[in-house]
């Protein structure tokens, strides 16, 4: 079980390129999303880091394939808390 972890909350965008703005739930912005739908049902996400569209557009991108939206909310989340954890913000931590 993981204790203090960050939840996110993903909101719809649809400016600068981006089709989502992901937020820290009672912070502030995380990042942006951009959604590119395949043909073979595997779903392209770029996931761009930054509290500003202009911080975005130079951080470097990160992809995921085959994710559905909430699935990779999940995922974010998860990589995120292992962020917190590792530089011990939030006294986000490990609960046995």
């Amino acid at each position: 079980m993981v204790k203090n972890a960050p939840a996110l909350e993903i909101e719809d965008f649809g400016f600068c390129g981006y089709d989502y703005r992901v937020d820290i739930k009672g912070n502030k912005t995380f990042g942006y999303l951009s959604h590119d739908p395949q043909d073979n049902n595997q779903d392209m996400w770029m996931f761009c880091y930054g509290s500003t569209t202009e911080e975005a557009a130079i951080s470097d991108s990160v992809w995921y394939e085959g994710y559905t939206l909430d699935e990779l909310k999940e995922e974010l989340e998860f990589e995120l808390t292992n962020f917190y954890i590792g530089y011990g913000i939030n006294d986000c931590e490990y609960e046995l």
